[in-house]
Parts: structure tokens; C-alpha cells; sequence
């Protein structure tokens, strides 16, 4: 019907979602087995049958070998446990379906060797590089604000500081329907299901689970399991005008909403062929064919360089710093920084700057190198 092909059409020009796609990244695969996951979520609610348990337990299991990052979306299902006779094929099922894919890579990495790197990520995402509260200075306001960003503009093309015209058009049609839906949901307040507050509650933990625990601050896509939920909200609007309303020139004119929507989404998906800023860094540093070459920067953004360049490597913040960089400036290397160094100490000869695109991917789209020499 009309509203199915609606949600369809926002489902399938979703930018965020062809991006995901382009990168390769397990993200889509794992929004793919939360849906599915919660499709048979809501199935065990209303009927708590052998089949829809086992199911359920398929997708949760397989998700945590794809998506682990996306299972406190499932905390919500502690409800199932009220009937512990029936929960069991939930339980059963789940670790039939985790050890499919467990099994397999123990006997590839080794048990020993996986628990090892489990704790150092476990710790590293945590409390290093992760982006959480405690790895992040961002203040809360900053988070809060980043998933209203990530949300509404990087996952629906919306209008943000900055941003092209025609996001502001994107903006105005799409608002026009959440505040449809909006109004619609007031009105069936009081017919609330039982299965509608559960859900809304799963939706909460992992609200909660991201904005404490994930790098939401740089990578919108931690927020994709909210694309699907803000799509059939944008589609109770589109049905509630499209039922209302005996117009066919209103009805005609509701679909010209995605028109926008689609020019976005082709607009960022041809973007994503350009080269990032590191990428454009990478190469220009290559272009020196010189061996005598040091490179400064964080830990991530050297490991970065140093799959791609060869040269020799000083981390920023390590208790080496100062010695090594002191050592390769004496020895006429060539020094290039992401970051500025002391003009009193050190020489710059020259400054470049690169830039990508921020809504293609938000992670150091503008970089700056600095070069320093004797």
C-alpha cells in the first residue's frame, strides 16, 4: 500500500544506509539482524510460542558475533524470563546460534590469544580510545547535541549549521510529517500496548548504552538502529495526510517530499568516491621520496599512516616525546605534525591542509600537516 512504499522509499534512500553499504562495514548487516531480531521480539511478547523463542534467539546470537556493540538493545528481553519454562528456547537457541560462529574463531585466533585481545579492546574502548565519558573529553551537552546531529542530519540529510539550501527543504517536508505523527501518537495515548512500551523501553537502554558507552561524538553510526524507528514515525505522518485528506493534489504532492530527500542521499553517496583528508594527507606525504621522514600524531591517526607510509613514527604524549623529536630535528629529518609544535624550538617551513566532506564521514575531515625543518 502507500504508506509501505513510503517507508520503503526512505528505507532505500536512506543516505546513511548507502553510505554504511559503500564502506563495507558490518554496521548494515548487524541494523539488518536487529531488525529481524525485533520483528520476532515483539512476536514473543504477544505469543510467547517455541518457534518465535528459537527465532528470536537466532537473530540475538548471530548479532553478537556481527554487532556485539548492538546487543544492550535486547536488555528489554529480561521480560521473556517472567516464564522461565517457555524462555529456555530463547536461552537454547541463542547459544546455539553465539557458538556457531564463536567455535570457528577460537579455532582460528586460539582461546588464549582471544581472551587476551578481548581484554585489551575491552579496556582500550572503554577508558582509551573508545569515545566513551570516560576516554572522551566532549562534555555531555556536546554528546546530547552529536546524536540530534547524527539523527536528524547525517542520518535523514536535515538541515544543520552549514549545510547546503536544499537539506533546509529536506528539513521542512520531513518535519511536516513527525509533527503529524506526532499529534496522531497524543491522541492513541491512552491505547497503548503492552508491546509498544517494551519496545520503547529497549530503545531507551540503548539510547542510554551509546551515549555513555560509544564514540557518538565522531561516529554517527552507533545511532543507525534508530533509523528504522524515526522512518515508520515519519510514515504515520505520510499515512495520517494521505488518509485524511481527499485532495489528489496534496496526495501527489506528499511524494514530492522525497525528492529532496533522494537528491541528498545520491549528492553524499557520489561524495563518498572522493578521497578522505588523511587520505589526501597520506598522499602528499608519499610524494617525498626522501627515507628521512618522522611523523607525529595520535595513535590512531600513526597507525593509519603507518599501514600506508614508511618512515619512522613518534606518538604524541608518549615519555619518549620530546628525546625523539629533539633527535630527528638535530639529524636534518623531515618533521611532519598533525599538530603545531613550538615555533621558539622548532623551524616550520610549511603548512597544508585537507578536507573531506564531514557528512560523508565525521572522523578528522579537516587535517592539517605541519612541516618542520632545520
Amino acid at each position: 500500500n502507500k504508506n509501505s512504499l513510503f517507508l520503503s522509499c526512505l528505507l532505500f534512500f536512506n543516505p546513511f544506509l548507502w553510505l554504511m553499504g559503500n564502506r563495507y562495514m558490518p554496521d548494515l548487516l548487524g541494523l539488518s539482524l536487529l531488525v529481524g531480531g525485533l520483528y520476532f521480539f515483539l512476536l514473543c511478547i504477544k505469543n510467547k510460542s517455541k518457534k518465535n523463542l528459537i527465532l528470536f534467539g537466532l537473530f540475538v546470537g548471530l548479532l553478537s558475533g556481527v554487532r556485539i556493540s548492538y546487543l544492550p538493545f535486547f536488555l528489554s528481553a529480561i521480560y521473556l524470563f517472567f516464564n522461565v519454562k517457555k524462555s529456555i528456547f530463547f536461552i537454547y537457541s541463542s547459544f546455539c546460534f553465539f557458538l556457531i560462529w564463536f567455535i570457528p574463531w577460537i579455532c582460528i585466533t586460539d582461546l588464549q590469544e582471544l581472551i587476551n585481545v578481548a581484554i585489551n579492546d575491552s579496556q582500550g574502548h572503554f577508558f582509551r580510545w573508545g569515545g566513551t565519558i570516560f576516554s572522551e573529553n566532549s562534555t555531555w551537552f556536546v554528546r546530547f547535541n552529536k546524536i540530534l546531529e547524527s539523527l536528524l542530519s547525517d542520518s535523514f540529510g536535515m538541515w544543520w549549521i552549514g549545510r547546503h539550501w536544499l537539506t533546509a527543504l529536506n528539513s521542512l517536508f520531513l518535519f511536516c510529517f513527525a509533527l503529524i505523527a506526532f499529534i496522531t501518537s497524543i491522541f492513541n495515548l491512552f491505547h497503548i500496548r503492552k508491546e509498544i512500551i517494551i519496545i520503547f523501553c529497549s530503545f531507551i537502554l540503548y539510547f542510554i548504552w551509546v551515549f555513555l558507552f560509544q564514540n557518538i561524538v565522531y561516529k554517527p553510526r552507533h545511532l543507525m538502529p534508530f533509523i528504522p524507528l524515526i522512518c515508520v514515525f515519519f510514515t504515520i505522518g505520510f499515512n495520517t495526510i494521505y488518509q485524511k485528506i481527499n485532495s489528489t493534489l496534496i496526495k501527489r504532492f506528499i511524494y514530492i517530499a522525497l525528492i529532496p530527500y533522494c537528491m541528498i542521499s545520491f549528492k553524499l553517496t557520489y561524495q563518498h568516491t572522493y578521497e578522505s583528508a588523511i587520505s589526501q594527507a597520506a598522499k602528499y606525504i608519499s610524494n617525498d621520496q626522501s627515507k628521512k621522514i618522522v611523523i607525529i600524531s595520535h595513535e590512531l591517526m600513526n597507525y593509519y599512516f603507518s599501514k600506508t607510509l614508511d618512515g619512522n613514527f613518534i606518538y604524541l604524549n608518549s615519555s619518549s616525546f620530546h628525546n625523539k623529536l629533539n633527535y630527528y630535528y638535530e639529524n636534518n629529518f623531515r618533521i611532519i605534525s598533525t599538530v603545531k609544535l613550538s615555533s621558539k624550538n622548532y623551524n616550520l617551513v610549511n603548512q597544508s591542509s585537507f578536507f573531506h566532506n564531514p557528512y560523508v564521514n565525521k572522523l578528522w575531515s579537516n587535517l592539517s600537516l605541519y612541516e618542520y625543518k632545520q
